[in-house]
Order: C-alpha cells, then structure tokens, then sequence
C-alpha cells in the first residue's frame, strides 16, 4: 500500500504517473521541455525536443525500442499517442523490455510506403509475418492520432480524427493471440526527416511492482520539482527572471 500511495502522489515535471487502489496506473508524457527519464532510449538515440520524441538513428536493424518501465496486465489497457508526419513507426505491447518478446504495432510500414497497420509478434528474437494487415490505413506523412485497447487476447488499434477515443474512432486493425498475457510498452521508429511522437498516455492494471532504479528516478524528479518551487517561492519579488 505504502507503494501505491507514493506512486501516486509522484508528479515529476517530464511525465505524471498516478494509481488508484486497485493498481491501475496512468502514465502520460507531453515530452516538453524533455522526455520523462522513465523512458528506456534502448536503441535509437531517442531525444525529445518542442513536444516531439524521436529516434535520432531511426532503423529497423533492428527495431529501434524505448519503453517504460512498468508491467501492464492485458485488462482494461489503452494507450494514445500522436504520431506526426507517420510514414513506418509503430508501438510495442507485452515486451519483456527487449525486443525479443513483444508485440509491435507497425503504423505505416510497406517498406516505409506509408500506409499500412499490422502486427508482428516477437518470439524469442524472431518476429512474425505481418499479421491482420489493412493495406489502406494511412496517407503517408500525416499526423495521426492512435489509440490501442487491449483486453484479455484481443488486441485493437483505432485511428482516432479528433484527437480522443470515442464514436468517431476508426478500426484500423485487430489481433487475437494468446502469446503474452501482458509486459511493457514503447515506441518503434524506423522512418526518419520530420517523424516524431507527441502526447503519450497509457493507462492499465500493473502486476508487481517497479523496480528500485525506477523508483530512483521518479523521486528524484519529485525532489527535483519539490527545489524549483521552493527556489521559486524564496526568490524576492523584485529579483528580476
């Protein structure tokens, strides 16, 4: 209990992560002035910059990773993020915070065409054919809107126009598949030039707990916060910015 009630009064200025008592989290990052330091940078060179996260060294050789740290269960999970200029990016689901075992959301794909969505599961390093492929998804560099729901093996990723789930939300592919029952999430960039991500939130039930590196860095951006207020309440009003 004394974890859940720390996590969620831990607001860290580059990501909010809050719970409630039944260990649901929500976790969400505007990436401004930089990404929340819960963010892997596993491969790619990750960066964020004006709002936007983007891989640096963008490749599929392999797939470039950064996730979080956090282990959802596959109930009542969703995810949203912007993706601007999409052209071949995606979003990992149930890894193990590699990419040898998850699955990954391709979102544009078609040899960086631009407009498919699909699925490949990893499986020990090796990665499926594309499954359930809608060959009509997306116009390439676009910004878009994505949202993944994810409840017991059924997995749906929707185009969302306005920006939030609801009735105007588009089905863009779905995946039933039994393989994982839940990991970690991230995000998958292969095309480069203007493609970045923006406005990240995932919410869903965590099994375990996060790990003692992970509670590290978020009460050190919580002490990090806590300063810079008191810096700003000490300072006198005739100091000048």
């Amino acid at each position: 209990m004394k974890a859940k009630i720390l996590l969620a009064v831990l607001g860290f200025a580059l990501g909010v992560v809050s719970t409630d008592v039944n260990a649901a989290i929500t976790f969400s990052d505007d990436f401004s002035p930089q990404q929340s330091p819960l963010w892997s940078n596993s491969t790619g060179n990750w960066t964020a910059s004006g709002g936007k996260y983007f891989a640096q060294a963008p490749t599929n050789s392999p797939d470039t990773y950064t996730g979080l740290p956090f282990n959802f269960t596959n109930s009542n999970f969703s995810l949203t993020v912007t993706i601007n200029s999409l052209r071949d990016e995606g979003i990992w689901l149930n890894s193990d915070g590699t990419i040898n075992n998850a699955v990954l959301l391709v979102l544009g794909g078609n040899a960086q065409q631009g407009n498919w969505a699909y699925w490949h599961i990893d499986q020990n390093g090796v990665q499926s054919a594309p499954l359930n492929v809608n060959l009509n998804a997306f116009t390439p560099d676009l910004t878009y809107t994505i949202t993944v729901l994810i409840n017991g093996n059924v997995y749906r990723a929707y185009n969302d126009p306005d920006s939030v789930y609801d009735a105007n939300s588009v089905l863009l592919t779905t995946l039933v598949d039994n393989t994982f029952s839940g990991g970690k999430v991230g995000l998958y960039q292969f095309s480069a030039g203007a493609t970045s991500f923006s406005n990240f939130s995932v919410t869903g039930q965590i099994s375990g707990v996060p790990e003692p590196s992970t509670w590290a860095m978020m009460i050190l951006g919580f002490a990090g916060v806590g300063f810079m207020s008191y810096r700003r309440k000490s300072k006198p009003a005739t100091t000048a910015l």
